[in-house]
């Protein structure tokens, strides 16, 4: 089957099971007391959660995402909506949002095209986010996602590289294709997961890490929560991990490496379709949920996974 069918195949596998899923209930962020700053020109709202940010074009997310960049100290913090769906398509890369501690809310809309890029072409790492830092992203649809770091060392992900306490809920991407062969991580979702929720969400994508691909988070530690996601998804590692296995080549459905200390759960999460291509020893190195198991502290438990 050619990776085109196999696209077409995991895209309306997913659709069916999502249409059928039940997201869990969202917990309500704290208010700001006043507004953040002044939005760019064009852009409507104060920034916090009764008045946030309103975003319904292609220039609306680069400018507010440059403007955010330009004082992330001040203006991190920002609240967004997206009020319309949004097509990137034929747009240059986007860099992405430095450091998000806000809450970015997609209310059911779709950034179609959107292609990460504009960083350092030696370690910069492509994604929306680099560091969510006890921020929120819900609600969005990424569709048609592609990120390409060739020959550099920077990680790839979805949402976000490191998210430290983010809560990720109810997102999906959607026939994305993220790829880092010269990187050690790629995660449908985040790269690296310190703390926080990632729930609700489907992955549709085709993934390439140097080390360590996974569908949701490729290293997640501490008290990570990891429940109820959807992944359909064509995953490589391209360090082979030879005949005994190696600690740090790892690929998962759902997470590649739970890392130490770890006291994360892992529940409920689907690995519904895909595949996992790995040179290597399998067991304890790479999985259907998880892939290196030899560390411990983390649970993982009601996950399925599809043969």
């Amino acid at each position: 089957m050619s990776r085109t069918e196999q696209r077409k195949k995991r895209h309306h596998l997913g659709s069916l099971a999502l249409a059928a899923a039940v997201t869990g209930a969202l917990v309500a962020p704290m208010i700001p007391t006043a507004a953040v700053a002044a939005a760019p020109a064009g852009i409507d709202g104060e920034g916090i959660a009764a008045a946030p940010y309103e975003i319904d074009s292609a220039a609306d997310l680069r400018a507010l995402t440059e403007w955010i960049n330009a004082d992330s100290g001040a203006r991190a913090g920002s609240h967004i909506d997206l009020t319309a769906d949004i097509d990137m398509s034929g747009e240059a890369p986007l860099r992405g949002i430095d450091t998000f501690t806000g809450v970015l809310d997609g209310q059911g809309h779709t950034i179609s095209g959107l292609v990460y890029g504009d960083r350092d072409t030696n370690n910069g790492r492509l994604s929306l986010i680099q560091r969510l830092d006890g921020g929120t992203v819900t609600n969005l649809t990424l569709s048609d996602l592609s990120a390409d770091n060739a020959t550099s060392s920077g990680f790839v992900a979805g949402i976000a590289i490191h998210s430290v306490g983010g809560t990720i809920t109810g997102n999906t991407i959607l026939d994305a294709d993220l790829s880092a062969t010269s990187a050690e991580k790629v995660g449908g979702l985040v790269a690296e997961a310190d703390g926080g929720v990632i729930s609700d969400n489907f992955v549709d994508a085709t993934l390439a890490a140097g080390e360590m691909p996974a569908g949701i988070a490729a290293y997640a530690k501490n008290a990570t929560t990891i429940t109820r996601n959807l992944v359909s998804a064509d995953i490589t590692m391209a360090a082979p991990g030879g005949t005994g296995g190696e600690k740090g080549n790892n690929a998962g459905m759902i997470v590649g490496y739970p890392g130490t200390p770890n006291s994360s759960a892992f529940t409920a999460n689907v690995a519904l379709s895909g595949s996992i291509a790995y040179e290597g020893k399998i067991d304890g190195f790479v999985g259907r949920i998880v892939g290196y198991t030899a560390y411990d502290g983390w649970s993982a438990s009601d996950n399925l996974a599809s043969t």
